[in-house]
């Protein structure tokens, strides 16, 4: 007897990567606007939180994803909660007791 085929699976599964895109979208915008305000490189910023630049590039460029480490880093680089970069389009959580 054959198995039936879900023909769902494929749906589900483009409706999840295409969110983790749009989240991925948002907190390189997040970084861009903290990096633009700190003044900060790409090199710079890539040496601050121990990644090779190329790898900072891809990532910014959408090639490569963020890794909760890498919003770890930059939290402590520019002095900003990690709820910071999930905090939607421009990323406004407010500070608590700083």
């Amino acid at each position: 007897m054959a198995r039936p085929v879900c023909t769902e699976e494929p749906v589900v599964i483009s409706f999840v990567t295409a969110a983790l895109t749009q989240r991925q979208q948002s907190i390189t915008q997040i970084v861009t606007v903290l990096m633009a305000d700190s003044r900060m490189t790409r090199r710079g910023l890539a040496e601050e939180i121990g990644m090779l630049p190329a790898s900072l590039g891809q990532t910014l460029n959408g090639k490569r994803r963020w890794s909760i480490e890498d919003l770890e880093a930059m939290a402590e680089v520019f002095d900003v909660p990690v709820s910071r970069f999930f905090g939607g389009s421009r990323g406004a959580v407010p500070r608590i007791g700083g």
